[in-house]
């Protein structure tokens, strides 16, 4: 992640907004998580045996809820985000890896990883690459990836230039009110990866190259961003 964008939610984990402020969401969104959660259990087929990881964790609204379900979870980010997570953890269940993902060297392998609404922090397509290869040597044979949440550039502009988009986008407008981006007033990261249709099919192309099953997934409609956004679950190598 971009040395900027990994200050900003540290930043963000020091104020006194909401945990779903602090993840970058705004306030409204925060009754969309329990699907998030089912749309995420879903897609990594978890099971009471998992150990999970979840690489960018933030406060923690994911990870609390899936940790419940599974065996271990374990939850990696900056260390002031990591701070208001350990805080909410009551049941000793999950574990800490503080630091840039991609500066650290997490123990251990683990069944299911999630990386959710992260990738577009990097900040340019050979840390995508290099960013989820280092994920996927953390991986079990047989485990199972999912980057969710991903913005896609040319997806938005189909959406946005539909009927059905303008209208949203009215509708979204008036919805919102005087609530601010949870970014309005930070450092902008302007060094961010620009994802669209040809990087997600190249990507898909170099994973299945590599063996990997891979897969882009549409989310469900009750996701906020799910016109906008999409998912891609990725299969371990086979032991």
């Amino acid at each position: 992640m971009g040395h900027t964008s990994f200050d900003n939610f540290a930043r963000l984990a020091r104020s006194d907004l909401s945990n779903t402020t602090r993840a970058g969401r705004l306030s409204k969104q925060a009754a969309t998580v329990a699907d998030i959660v089912e749309d995420i259990a879903a897609k990594l087929t978890l099971e009471s045996s998992d150990c999970l990881l979840e690489i960018g964790c933030g406060p923690g609204d994911l990870l609390l809820a899936l940790s419940s379900r599974i065996a271990s979870a374990t939850g990696n980010d900056h260390p002031d985000v990591l701070a208001n997570l350990e805080k909410r953890v009551t049941n000793g269940r999950i574990d800490t890896i503080a630091g840039n993902f991609m500066e650290c060297a997490p123990n251990g392998t683990f069944s299911k990883i999630l990386i959710y609404s992260v990738i577009q922090y990097l900040k340019d397509q050979a840390e995508v690459v290099a960013f989820i290869d280092k994920a996927l040597g953390l991986l079990k044979p047989d485990g199972i990836l999912l980057i969710g949440d991903i913005p896609n550039r040319d997806r938005k502009r189909r959406f946005m230039e539909s009927e059905t988009g303008r209208q949203f986008h009215k509708a979204w407008l008036l919805d919102s009110g005087d609530e601010a981006d949870p970014f309005d007033g930070l450092p902008v990261d302007t060094d961010l990866v620009a994802i669209d249709d040809a990087f997600t099919m190249s990507l898909l192309l170099s994973l299945r190259q590599k063996g990997y099953e891979s897969y882009a997934v549409p989310q469900p409609l009750e996701l906020p961003f799910s016109r906008t956004r999409e998912d891609i679950v990725i299969r371990g190598l086979r032991g």
